[in-house]
């Protein structure tokens, strides 16, 4: 499989990803590349596969409480009201989780909207 997460994890793998922040047993935690909200990271699945159903149910298993134990971490770290957590896998076709932590001092027209649809990534 190559795309860019597919390469993204073969950078970690080989101590190339300046994003990384942690191995975790389902895959790698790592800082996203832009942060239109303070905190936001990606969790790529290692080995990287199509789907989360192209995964045994262990696997699932695991790679959903590293996806949930990220989002602590992020949330203790940010001091954010609460995680979103939007697995999408369409541009990037292979398994990634976004954790995006939403704050209560986002505008009131912004927090009931998805991060992806209220803020401006590209900028």
């Amino acid at each position: 499989m190559s795309n860019l997460i597919a390469e993204r994890v073969e950078q970690a793998r080989l101590g190339k990803n300046p994003y990384v922040i942690s191995k975790m047993p389902a895959g790698w935690l790592v800082i996203g590349d832009v942060q239109p909200l303070p905190g936001y990271c990606v969790f790529l699945a290692a080995p990287v596969v199509f789907s989360i159903n192209a995964l045994s149910e262990a696997d699932r298993i695991r790679y959903s409480l590293d996806v949930g134990r990220a989002g602590d971490a992020i949330l203790s770290a940010t001091k954010a009201e609460r995680m979103n957590y939007e697995t999408l896998c369409n541009t990037e076709p292979a398994l990634h989780t976004h954790l995006i932590p939403r704050y209560a001092h986002e505008p009131a027209e912004k927090r009931p909207m998805p991060a992806f649809l209220s803020f401006n990534w590209p900028a």
